[in-house]
């Protein structure tokens, strides 16, 4: 859901770069949202039929023609990228409220020219090719292009480095042109794709089985301590029986002492035997059927 004109990009490998003048990159940038501008032609129709006027500073103050038609008027506006054009109230003319963008949360002063709050959804499939998302503000492109951003950020350190470079980059351009900078603002995440293809994944098969099994162990050892005298904790480790109504033979296995935390020997009827400590579950045999820790399933 997209409101005015901060913009998300995407890194993606494998894509050609959408100009054919820029060269050819590990990542090339595809734009997820669209700016909500009066650059735009269906937003600069909706804010006239929704009674605001669009003039830049110049044509507002009479210096520049003013057409009144999007393809005249459009083409001022791109020969003059510093005086972009801007949402007005028509009578008396050009006297406010003089945003720059079409939609927004806030500016009560301009709903009733057509600056609305309603977002514009997009979707977008996280699929393995997709290795960053970056949300800017639009300090950050009005003099960096999506695929300098893109390029900035595959060749940055981490995100955080991807921030910092981007930021010192979009204020050093503000300055070599402006005598302000706008609002600077970067968030960049790098993705981790696990190979899943987008089906559900079982509890059972999840790479994080593991930490979840620790978890519950350590929380029903802890519950179990609590019980237990000092001199039963001295003499007791904490065990863990998983029992199977297919068969009363049991097999055992312990952990490697040289492992560091604390650990449950897994004991279990035919099927299998969990090693756990703080650093993780070392599976023995194949097959976890229930779970037991002091007498509490």
């Amino acid at each position: 859901a997209n409101v005015g004109d901060s913009r998300l990009i995407v890194g993606k490998r494998g894509v050609a770069p959408a100009c054919l003048c820029l060269p050819v990159t590990p990542l090339s940038a595809l734009s997820v949202s669209h700016d909500h501008t009066p650059k735009r032609q269906d937003e600069w129709t909706r804010v006239h039929e929704a009674g605001g006027i669009i003039l830049n500073v110049e044509q507002a103050m009479g210096r520049t023609p003013w057409a009144n038609r999007y393809q005249s008027d459009i083409r001022v506006y791109n020969a003059e990228p510093d005086d972009p054009p801007r949402v007005f109230s028509p009578a008396p003319r050009a006297t406010g409220p003089g945003c720059a963008f079409t939609r927004s949360i806030g500016d009560r002063g301009a709903k009733g020219l057509g600056v609305i709050a309603t977002p514009e959804m997009h979707q977008l499939q996280l699929t393995p090719e997709i290795e960053y998302i970056v949300l800017a503000s639009d300090g950050i492109f009005e003099f960096l292009s999506d695929q300098e951003v893109i390029s900035m950020v595959s060749k940055a350190e981490d995100p955080l480095s991807a921030c910092q470079e981007l930021t010192a980059e979009a204020f050093s351009r503000w300055l070599e042109l402006e005598s302000r900078t706008d609002d600077i603002t970067v968030f960049v995440i790098k993705l981790q794709h696990f190979g899943n293809d987008g089906k559900p994944i079982v509890v059972a098969d999840a790479p994080s089985l593991c930490s979840a099994i620790r978890s519950l162990f350590q929380q029903e050892s802890t519950n179990a301590d609590a019980r237990l005298s000092e001199g039963a904790r001295s003499r007791t480790s904490s065990t863990i029986s998983a029992r199977s109504s297919r068969g009363r033979s049991r097999s055992s296995g312990s952990m490697d002492p040289s492992r560091r935390g604390s650990f449950w020997q897994g004991e279990i009827d035919n099927k299998s035997i969990y090693n756990v400590c703080g650093s993780g579950v070392e599976l023995i045999h194949e097959e976890c059927v229930s779970v037991n820790s002091g007498g509490h399933q």
